[in-house]
């Protein structure tokens, strides 16, 4: 995970830095990266029933949303456009990796997961306890959760923090 944030930021930081005539291709190069990045991340997610994963890959998808979104209009002339996106990403993603996927990394830690491996018992375990845990959905007000215990402490990420 590591190796693929500093890939991220270099990809950010390519986009910043590129000139008129290439910032299309610089912000075609960081949409590749970062949906292979967030896909690793999100089947990381599912396989492991990460429970806050809803919050998770609905940020994800934001991004990426407005990424594209973005691509669109640099690509119609508008590359300040382009520059204002990797500015706001550069201030979004240190926060979206401390605590995010800090806690992504931290619950494959502890359910000892391991990338690439073979997991098919912490699968089964971690599928058995998510069960019963609060799963935030995107949608509604945000949160499944039966009180809002787990929101107030952030356990949604804190666009849902009461």
């Amino acid at each position: 995970m590591d190796e693929t944030h500093r890939e991220f930021v270099d990809q950010l930081n390519r986009v910043s830095a590129a000139s008129e005539d290439a910032l299309l291709a610089a912000i075609d190069g960081f949409v590749a990266h970062t949906e292979a990045h967030f896909g690793q991340e999100e089947q990381w997610m599912e396989e492991i029933a990460f429970p806050p994963r809803g919050c998770h890959r609905g940020e994800h998808e934001k991004v990426l949303e407005t990424v594209r979104e973005v691509r669109g209009r640099v690509a119609a002339g508008d590359a300040e456009l382009g520059r204002k996106l990797a500015e706001a990403l550069a201030e979004w993603f240190p926060q979206h990796a401390l605590s995010m996927d800090a806690v992504l990394a931290m619950y494959m830690t502890q359910i000892d997961y391991k990338p690439g491996g073979d997991n098919a018992a912490v699968v089964a375990a971690a599928s058995a306890l998510a069960v019963n845990a609060p799963n935030c959905a995107m949608g509604g007000d945000g949160c499944d959760h039966h009180d809002n215990k787990a929101a107030a402490d952030g356990a949604c990420g804190p666009e849902h923090a009461a």
